[in-house]
């Protein structure tokens, strides 16, 4: 290959991924060699969280450097088409090639160069899609073969047949779905001549569900070691959203204790599953790649597995939102431990910065340079991190769990009649999706909830200021230093007003960002 000024870029997405699956983050049992190698090799923050726990949203935001809400999308919606992507400043300013294999998941659509049909707009200038499995689980066939592959499934608002969150892929590693993304990943680097600069995005999306970790790493962990320390403790004093909207989302109230067991020791063997997958393209980039390049690994959001009864992300909670963020290569520091807040909107300026791409008026970003944190320990640096997400779309709020935590206006008049709303949208030809937050007589607002975290407190609460409501607030404040699981909900506890009110007034100075 010829020498080429500005470093390539070997960017991993996982999906799903939590904070505590890796090595170096989590329990001693656990067995992600290659990650391990990659972060002693290199830079891992422990502090890092994402911006909302969803993948759609959160993709927008790290992919754009911007908070939620300056992406329009805080959680499955559509991202704004004003919002530019950094892998685009990367072609434009500094002639780099995009690649992109797998999942992208953003939901920026271009509705003005194609305003009758729904376009997705790629991030990156060579576009491989996700490489299916090659068998369906919602088929009659696979539903034959539950019983030998140990199959346990959750209910998803009564839908048959669940989700499925413990069981044994039927598919060999190198077939099964990271498998076959790596290696068409390799062929294509193998092959790769070009002398322009190189983003290469590899997005995998296990460990989401199904968790179907294939032989031998279904097996790799024992459930009777998946005992966690927070298993011990019940959730008191939860919030009417958290106990309504998160329990709808994720439950696990038909799986039994023994279940969820099972469900970490197979989520687990998938992020073991992941790393040898992983593995393979870094030891292949180590032993054949002559250009300076960096390696970039971290997931979209968490997951829950059985903490407050919940799987999967959706919720505020630390498991949902923190998440393993890896930065190793050229002119990176080797084995270096960062503990300071990092957000995943900080990905853009960092890699626009390393690449040397100057800064122009149209690259404003929400997040921070990391660099300046990785080279200057003493540099003065945030102390929190911010998440928010609302946590249901038009669709969803049809489900009557959700109807009493959407506000409507009607004519003028604020309440909380969202299927009065639904029936008039219906006779007077509306479309449901426009409304909300509108100029016109029928409106609505969803309930956008934003979380600040700091190093001692995590507090989640409902942005009523954004609805025009007074100070009749709803969330949770957490005291991590004396309950680090998050099962004392303080919110209403008067003994921590000053604290829940000091928090919700940095929420409201970060949401008018």
């Amino acid at each position: 290959m010829n020498k080429v000024e500005r470093p390539d870029i070997f960017w991993i997405v996982s999906d799903e991924y939590r904070y505590d699956g890796v090595g170096e983050n989590g329990p001693s049992w656990l067995k992600t060699p290659n990650l391990d190698r990659l972060a002693e090799e290199g830079v891992i923050f422990r502090n890092a969280f994402c911006q909302t726990p969803v993948c759609v949203a959160s993709r927008a935001s790290f992919m754009s450097g911007k908070y939620s809400h300056n992406t329009g999308n805080t959680w499955f919606d559509y991202t704004s088409q004003d919002v530019t992507f950094f892998t685009e400043y990367l072609v434009d300013k500094a002639n780099y090639l995009t690649v992109g294999f797998g999942k992208e998941h953003h939901n920026r659509y271009n509705k003005r160069r194609y305003p009758s049909k729904q376009v997705l707009e790629s991030a990156f200038l060579m576009k491989f899609p996700d490489r299916k499995q090659s068998y369906d689980v919602k088929t009659q066939e696979f539903k034959q073969k539950e019983a030998e592959l140990n199959i346990i499934r959750r209910k998803y608002f009564g839908m048959e047949p669940g989700i499925i969150i413990s069981g044994t892929n039927p598919l060999s590693p190198e077939k099964a779905l990271t498998g076959h993304l790596v290696g068409e990943a390799l062929d294509y680097l193998k092959s790769y001549n070009q002398e322009r600069p190189l983003l290469f995005r590899v997005s995998t999306i296990y460990p989401h569900t199904p968790i179907l970790p294939p032989k031998p790493f279904d097996s790799l962990y024992s459930p009777e070691d998946m005992v966690f320390d927070s298993d011990k403790f019940e959730d008191v004093k939860r919030s009417e959203f958290d106990r309504t909207i998160y329990e709808e989302w994720g439950n696990l109230r038909d799986v039994d204790y023994e279940g969820i067991l099972k469900m970490r020791a197979h989520y687990y063997g998938l992020c073991s599953y992941v790393d040898a997958q992983l593995g393979l393209m870094l030891d292949y980039l180590r032993e054949n790649w002559k250009r300076p390049y960096v390696v970039i690994f971290h997931s979209d959001h968490g997951s829950q597995l059985g903490q407050h009864g919940l799987s999967e992300k959706m919720s505020m909670y630390d498991e949902s939102i923190k998440v393993p963020l890896i930065i190793s290569g050229h002119n990176i520091p080797k084995g270096k431990v960062i503990d300071e807040f990092a957000e995943l909107v900080d990905l853009a300026p960092t890699l626009l910065n390393y690449t040397g791409v100057e800064p122009s008026p149209e690259m404003e970003f929400d997040g921070r340079n990391l660099l300046d944190i990785i080279n200057n320990p003493g540099v003065e640096w945030r102390d929190d991190a911010f998440c928010e997400g609302n946590f249901m779309s038009a669709p969803h709020m049809m489900f009557s769990p959700f109807y009493p935590f959407v506000q409507t206006e009607i004519e003028g008049v604020r309440g909380w009649e969202y299927e009065k709303l639904e029936k008039i949208a219906e006779e007077k030809g509306l479309d449901l999706r426009k409304l909300e937050g509108g100029d016109g007589p029928y409106k609505y607002w969803r309930p956008l909830i934003q979380t600040v975290r700091t190093e001692r407190y995590s507090l989640s609460v409902r942005a009523i200021w954004r609805e025009g409501q007074g100070d009749d607030y709803m969330g949770s404040l957490y005291d991590l230093k004396n309950d680090p699981h998050e099962a004392m909900n303080l919110f209403d506890d008067v003994e921590y007003y000053d604290v829940r009110n000091g928090l919700i007034e940095k929420i409201k100075k970060w949401d008018s960002k």
